[in-house]
């Protein structure tokens, strides 16, 4: 099991706080559906040459099912990887220019970033694709061979550069490739389907209350002036005091790990071979941990892990206390914990001492930051909290300019007009600076809060101070209008097109049942990471 602390980092937000312009992006979906359609079967018949269908990472399951990455052709995350992967070159050259501009270390933090979310979003499409196949599934659909090898005839690997079927293409492909295609074009198929259903159910139409709703929405439309607090501003010396009251959580001991689901008898019995040195632990674990345990193939080894961790895991300061003490070389007792919902049983190895906090490293106090905005943020949202309701006081005395001029939060963020835009279903509106998106206001598209407090303003009115994920702001509303007739009749035109969206949003979280899913991505993801260095 995971510490709490890597499932952090791998999400943690290292990109600096620059403004990448959005306008390119409208070409950029443009030319990703031809990557789409071409990157599914390029090169298809060559694949089973040069790659391994035996490399495979396990990510989790879904209705019982592996959520499996393996570089075959009929592996759907690998594909997605795929299309992901060419986003990402793309968006590489789309940005050369603006990336000249940044620091090596600002460049590779936007790279680490947006190379997680390759992964990212390839895994999210996964879930959501078994999710799909699984209630089709469940609903009895059927989906004949003959519809199938027909469907050849229309899309897919035998297709030449004229769009049409090429039986050459055919005969060239080998038996294991023919199956995987087959697979292929049964879940593209049924995928389609889905999509299909959904298309013709938002072609219905839209109700009179429909289209008056969605209308209200974007017929009113604000600009504000913004002042934000980011959370990364936590000041050094609120992290000493934090420390100095908790330093008991940040005591760190280097580990390795073995773990057990059959009994804890066999468990017994395995830790008394580690202690008789029959064989070594490292290879103790790799061969009788259980395969849920993400520290299996790195030998056991968890690194540094801080008494937070372990607490996390045994929820006893005893049993903690006990591990921490260990000296170093020497085994643990074996000890009961619930890993991934089922009984497991672990032991540990010391591989140092014990080592106590040391306020003066650097790395200790960016550990301990992070602890803070990861467990404990109710604590930086007071403290920003207390300094956002201060400004709102003078910026009400002396107005928000001169206001945020004093306390140095200066210039002030000055929206564009926009409307009530929750969940972005108008895609042409959203909340821009210049027609940038600022960072700090990322999250607020799917704030209902922030929409609720924003157009209750009146002119020139100040809000109260407003938290989104990891930043605090506090508004004063700048200007309202309605919108231009020519954006009304453009969205009374695209009414259908953004119920079918909707749908399609609202389906998608309808249609993943949380219950059934087995999340292990970001050990995973871990485990690989470890496996390349």
């Amino acid at each position: 099991m995971p510490s709490k602390k890597t499932r952090k980092q791998a999400v943690k937000k290292d990109t600096p706080k620059k403004h990448i312009t959005k306008k390119p992006v409208f070409y950029f979906f443009a030319v990703i559906i031809i990557v789409i359609i071409t990157i599914s079967f390029v090169g298809g018949p060559l694949l089973s040459q040069w790659m391994s269908r035996t490399n495979k990472s396990v990510f989790g399951e879904y209705a019982g099912k592996e959520i499996a990455f393996v570089p075959s052709i009929s592996n759907y995350f690998f594909q997605r990887y795929r299309v992901h992967d060419a986003q990402f070159d793309y968006m590489m050259d789309l940005y050369k220019n603006y990336f000249e501009n940044l620091s090596e270390e600002e460049k590779q933090a936007i790279i680490n970033q947006e190379g997680q979310k390759k992964w990212a979003n390839s895994f999210n499409d996964t879930i959501l694709h078994m999710a799909i196949m699984h209630e089709l599934e469940k609903s009895g659909i059927i989906i004949t061979e003959d519809r199938i090898i027909k469907s050849f005839f229309e899309f897919g690997p035998y297709i030449d550069e004229n769009m049409n079927y090429s039986s050459d293409l055919y005969k060239v492909t080998n038996n294991a490739d023919r199956i995987e295609y087959q697979k292929i074009q049964f879940e593209q198929i049924s995928d389609g389907q889905y999509n299909e259903d959904i298309k013709t159910a938002a072609a219905l139409g839209i109700s009179d209350k429909e289209k008056e709703f969605i209308m209200n929405m974007g017929v009113s439309e604000r600009k504000y002036s913004i002042v934000s607090y980011d959370f990364v501003d936590y000041p050094l010396e609120e992290i000493l005091a934090y420390a100095g009251e908790n330093l008991e959580k940040f005591q760190k001991i280097q580990l390795s790990r073995i773990t057990i689901t059959s009994s804890k008898e066999d468990a017994e019995q395995i830790r008394e071979r580690a202690n008789n040195e029959e064989m070594s632990f490292e290879d103790l674990a790799r061969a009788y941990s259980d395969v849920s345990d993400y520290y299996r193939d790195i030998g056991g080894d968890m690194g540094w892990q801080y008494y937070y961790d372990l607490y996390f895991i045994f929820n006893s300061e005893e049993t903690v206390k006990s591990i921490l003490n260990l000296p170093q070389d020497k085994i643990s007792d074996v000890y009961e914990i619930e890993l991934e919902s089922a009984k497991s049983w672990v032991f540990y190895r010391a591989n140092s001492y014990v080592d106590d906090p040391d306020l003066s490293d650097p790395d200790l106090i960016t550990e301990i930051k992070e602890y803070i905005s990861y467990y404990d943020q109710n604590i930086i949202e007071m403290y920003f909290m207390e300094l956002a309701e201060e400004f709102k006081i003078k910026a009400e005395e002396d107005g928000f300019l001169k206001a945020s001029l004093e306390y140095n939060i200066f210039p002030p963020i000055e929206t564009n007009y926009f409307p009530i835009n929750y969940g972005t279903i108008f895609q042409n509106k959203s909340i821009t600076v210049n027609d940038q998106v600022p960072e700090e206001l990322s999250s607020a598209a799917n704030n209902e809060y922030f929409y609720e407090v924003l157009f209750a303003l009146e002119l020139d009115e100040i809000s109260e101070p407003i938290v989104l994920s990891d930043n605090l702001i506090v508004v004063q509303m700048s200007g309202a209008r309605n919108a231009p007739e020519e954006d009304l009749e453009n969205l009374e035109n695209s009414l259908t097109n953004i119920k079918q969206n909707t749908m399609t949003r609202d389906l998608s979280q309808i249609v993943i049942v949380q219950e059934l899913l087995v999340n292990r991505f970001y050990e995973t993801m871990q485990r690989m990471l470890n496996q390349q260095n």
